[in-house]
């Protein structure tokens, strides 16, 4: 009797705990390691951005001047593996400003420094493993097309 209560209060604390994870968080004001990326330009110059955060949390804003929204929310584990990977990216360029009339960016941050990496298509482009993990992570995490 004991131990079955036991284990259903274990349970219980592991739904709280997983619930919990889920909670909105400010992604501005994230501490964690994170994903930032996005594009912009065009006519109105308009910047959208995704931020994928430590906690399995996926934060979209169209506008700069725009709040984030949480759009999804994944395993702690899935969104690991993507910063991982994200952060290795982190050396290839210094520095790496090359927009055009529309761009893609990259943001990666070490504390409280930040390199943006932008480029366009028209322009020169910076590694090849940056544009592929800018793809894929879209692919995956925005618009949900299955990894190849």
């Amino acid at each position: 009797m004991i131990l079955s209560t036991v284990k259903y209060g274990l349970i219980l604390s592991l739904l709280f705990q997983s619930c919990i994870s889920h909670k909105p968080v400010d992604p501005l004001a994230h501490k964690g390691r994170s994903v930032i990326l996005g594009h912009g330009g065009g006519f109105a110059g308009d910047e959208e951005e995704y931020r994928l955060l430590d906690n399995g949390q996926l934060y979209h804003r169209a506008l700069l001047n725009e709040p984030f929204k949480l759009t999804k929310a994944k395993t702690k584990k899935r969104a690991e593996k993507w910063i991982t990977t994200f952060d290795s990216l982190s050396t290839l360029h210094s520095s790496f400003n090359n927009p055009g009339n529309t761009y893609k960016f990259v943001v990666f941050k070490k504390d409280t420094i930040e390199n943006r990496v932008v480029w366009s298509k028209m322009n020169e482009q910076p590694d090849e493993k940056i544009t592929t993990f800018y793809q894929q992570f879209l692919e995956y995490w925005v618009y949900e097309k299955p990894k190849k």
